[in-house]
């Protein structure tokens, strides 16, 4: 693994280097797997996901999975972090974790650093020609000056392979919040009980909710289990 600026430039942020570096060996424990609860509600298909307690104790699952265990274990080093969530136009997504230190914002992908996907991520050289020909190119810890920065260089590179997608932005939760994606005359139509905060919106409507009273989740998928 390795710093990549979105100039392509090596930077030096030991501190931050050293953390994902001592993270990546305990994060090639984890089993990458669909764990995405689903249930019905509202006559809409919803999914429900781990949270960073859960992830860390169940140590298998999903981008979402695997970005909880991630801010789980950051909790008390990092203070100044979130999640950037990008959407296909299908509805499928993604979701990174984002740590912002000394002014700068390091995005870090886990789902590509588990044991069956880390041999795929980039090698280490700090050349964007090694970068943009790896199977998995968010296996790095990019650098950018700011999360609209970073949601730009990869809607560039996304364009290349007809992609476009949308981003958003999420606050330090334990748990993603429970959510709903459909597509519906060209639209993408992605529903949470929770807020995200939209940073990149194409043919997306967005919806914000609370949940209901009569709604209950399992605790370990809920901001309480800590």
């Amino acid at each position: 693994m390795f710093i990549l600026g979105i100039s392509a430039q090596r930077t030096k942020a030991s501190q931050i280097i050293a953390e994902v570096l001592k993270i990546k060996g305990k994060i090639a424990g984890i089993r990458e797997c669909n764990d995405v609860v689903s249930f019905s509600y509202d006559r809409l298909e919803w999914q429900l996901h781990k949270s960073g307690r859960y992830a860390y104790e169940t140590n298998e699952g999903c981008c979402a999975t695997s970005a909880a265990w991630l801010n789980y274990i950051v909790e008390y080093t990092y203070h100044e972090r979130g999640y950037l969530h990008f959407l296909r136009p299908d509805g499928s997504g993604h979701v990174l974790n984002y740590i912002l230190l000394n002014g700068k914002y390091y995005i870090i992908d886990m789902t590509a650093l588990t044991k069956e996907n880390a041999k795929f991520a980039p090698v280490e050289t700090g050349l964007k020609k090694d970068y943009v020909s790896s199977k998995f190119y968010t296996g790095i810890c990019a650098q950018a000056n700011n999360l609209m920065d970073y949601v730009n260089f990869h809607r560039r590179f996304q364009m290349t392979k007809g992609y476009e997608f949308s981003y958003l932005s999420k606050s330090p939760v334990s748990a993603l919040s429970p959510n709903c994606s459909y597509v519906e005359n060209g639209i993408l139509y992605f529903l949470e009980f929770g807020k995200s905060f939209l940073l990149q919106m194409r043919n997306l409507h967005y919806e914000s909710r609370q949940v209901p009273e009569d709604l209950k989740f399992p605790i370990e998928y809920t901001n309480d289990y800590v």
